[in-house]
């Protein structure tokens, strides 16, 4: 059964699937743009979307999201932003991100749903607003006051979270967000239906957040096996044969890591500016 499903592959909606996910990296890396205006001067759009991908080629190497460091130091070499003012963003920008996937799913409980997803959705939604209320009231506007220790460290940190602070940045990153996980969401549909498995947009929302639920936890390199168990356990619990659903997850997974492993390797050859040009 496995390998039948593994033959019988429509290419077509996997290409489609593939080209779209290129568009979900470029509505990430608006995302964290808009995260980062309030911060400082901002990087060039470029920089950010390069410095995303560099981070998303190296966790295909990395484990436990180790690429986010690469995409920290890789805009932090590009721009005038220091190094705690871009990992509170990348706080701040994860969080728009994770509260706006959150009430999108919330429309789940209007639809038969597993028991374990109505639990999960129940448990995050006091969980990421006590983080919101927390970052919110953390957040500080960027200080060229002298300091020094930890104190630097946390100010540059406070620093990054200030977007949330913003309501126009906050609406911002929170539009991008939601482009974001409408094209993951017909990503996931194409990608699936390749496999031959057609749940519906409900269904699909569920493999959705199943799959960022299992990333939560650090993961090995590429997100191989924690990547599969959300997906598979997702599709089995929706009714589909497990054999189709761990060949869905494989090609599904692949439809993420081949267009980041290419574009990681133009990237590694591609020459780069050492910073962009701070605007007088």
């Amino acid at each position: 059964m496995l390998a039948r499903s593994l033959t019988h592959v429509s290419i077509l909606p996997l290409i489609v699937a593939a080209a779209l996910n290129g568009l979900a990296l470029l509505l990430q890396a608006a995302r964290w743009q808009a995260v980062l205006q309030p911060a400082g001067p901002a990087p060039r759009f470029a920089s950010t979307f390069f410095a995303l991908l560099s981070g998303f080629a190296a966790s295909l190497i990395l484990p436990a999201r180790g690429g986010e460091f690469v995409r920290v130091e890789y805009l932090a070499r590009r721009s005038s932003l220091d190094r705690g003012t871009l990992i509170g963003s990348l706080a701040a920008d994860h969080l728009v991100n994770g509260v706006t996937l959150v009430l999108l799913s919330l429309g789940l409980f209007a639809v038969p749903t597993p028991a374990w997803i109505r639990a999960s959705l129940a448990a995050l939604v006091p969980l990421l607003l006590v983080m919101l209320g927390i970052s919110f009231l953390v957040a500080r506007e960027p200080s060229t006051a002298p300091t020094h220790g930890w104190r630097t460290i946390l100010l540059h940190l406070a620093a990054g979270l200030i977007g949330l602070r913003r309501p126009r940045t906050l609406a911002i990153a929170t539009v991008w967000a939601l482009a974001g996980w409408l094209v993951e969401l017909t990503t996931t549909a194409l990608a699936l239906k390749a496999f031959g498995v057609d749940i519906g947009v409900a269904g699909t929302l569920i493999v959705l957040l199943a799959l960022n639920l299992a990333l939560i936890v650090p993961s090995p390199p590429g997100n191989v096996g924690t990547f599969e168990v959300g997906t598979v356990l997702a599709l089995v619990s929706l009714g589909v044969p497990r054999e189709s659903a761990i060949a869905a997850a494989v090609g599904f997974h692949l439809v993420h890591v081949i267009p980041v492993a290419l574009a990681g390797a133009l990237l590694s050859v591609a020459p780069t500016r050492s910073r962009d040009p701070i605007p007088l």
